[in-house]
């Protein structure tokens, strides 16, 4: 007695086929942002026992700028698997390896302001960051939104043939705490100054800092110069 060979209809494996679909569809963005949120938590707990040390450096001292790292009892500069701490003038900055960890991490930054509270030289440490709002916990706010970039600035500059130059640059930038932003001059841009602008500290006593977030589009921060120099 012969048996019958049976197999999947063409039904059934078109609906196999579109479950696979669906459950791809989903799965894939969502694992992707799980990596890239494990990635970013290693900013948060490596800056977590620095918040401490410019916590009990500011209750010492009474002064943000004197709280840097290897000062005061705020350790070393640390590297860690995706990325690199630093502590300067109190505010803590990871920044992440410029290649290897991932297209949407590479050179960014997490960065923690602190702000006085004013009660018993409490601190409040302000987490923002230019990585994509997804990989972000709640307690940090994505800052990448403010900065202009190139094509809103060309719309604005071809929107009056009176403008010069200069009104690229933007009026204002969000910097830490103790530093304002200055932009360059018309004169200075139009003569070929080669910089946006900085932030440069209240004082004016010590050199600039790059904006909150990173520096406006078309501009990339120097070192070397401490300013937003024009690529």
């Amino acid at each position: 007695m012969n048996k019958k060979i049976t197999g999947f209809t063409i039904i059934e494996l078109m609906i196999a086929v579109a479950i696979i679909g669906v459950l791809s569809a989903v799965a894939v963005p969502a694992y992707k942002s799980y990596v890239l949120r494990s990635k970013v938590s290693e900013a948060l707990v490596m800056s977590s026992k620095y918040q401490s040390e410019v916590s009990e450096c500011y209750q010492n001292m009474a002064s943000l700028p004197d709280c840097d790292a290897l000062t005061h009892g705020i350790g070393e500069n640390q590297a860690g698997k995706y990325g690199t701490v630093s502590v300067l003038d109190g505010i803590i900055t990871y920044t992440f390896n410029a290649s290897g960890v991932d297209d949407d991490l590479n050179g960014k930054t997490v960065q923690f302001t602190p702000n006085a509270t004013g009660a018993n030289n409490a601190l409040n440490f302000v987490c923002t960051s230019n990585v994509a709002s997804d990989a972000l916990p709640n307690s940090c706010t994505n800052s990448s939104s403010i900065v202009v970039s190139s094509a809103e600035s060309a719309n604005s500059s071809s929107s009056s043939s009176s403008s010069s130059n200069s009104d690229e640059i933007p009026a204002t930038m969000p910097c830490p705490t103790g530093y304002t932003w200055l932009r360059a001059s018309a004169n200075q841009y139009n003569n070929g100054w080669p910089a946006f602008g900085s932030c440069a500290k209240d004082s004016q006593d010590g050199p600039g800092m790059p904006p909150i977030g990173g520096c406006p589009s078309g501009t990339t921060w120097s070192s070397a110069t401490n300013i937003c120099a024009k690529n």
